[in-house]
């Protein structure tokens, strides 16, 4: 069965690498480099799973959660290890994981979506 993932990240390059690493997958990708665009799309568009870095252009990504259903699964990230332990400490049913392990944790995540 096909998922819907959208990648929400201003930095191109990682984008491309989670695309890369999951294009033999069944899913289709969508992105978004803000939290505007982000919001557009998914206004417009059911997800499965939403990754996104904690701090996009335009503000924080948790803000997405008002524009989804509650069966979407979000994987927040950061590549700063200041901007993870605010984000654990502020919000306490969220995870954020480290961005380099994200490859990783999105393939578990689609096998279980």
């Amino acid at each position: 069965m096909c998922k819907n993932v959208l990648i929400v990240d201003d930095d191109a390059g990682f984008v491309w690498q989670i695309m890369n690493n999951i294009q033999n997958r069944d899913c289709s990708i969508a992105t978004a480099n803000s939290l505007l665009t982000a919001e557009h799309i998914l206004d417009n568009n059911k997800f499965d799973v939403v990754v996104a870095n904690v701090n996009v252009p335009g503000g924080s990504s948790l803000e997405l959660k008002k524009h989804t259903t509650p069966k979407t699964k979000f994987l927040f990230m950061s590549g700063l290890s200041a901007v993870r332990n605010h984000f654990i400490e502020n919000h306490i049913n969220e995870i954020c994981w480290y961005k380099n392990d994200m490859t990783a944790i999105l393939d578990r995540t689609l096998l279980n979506a």
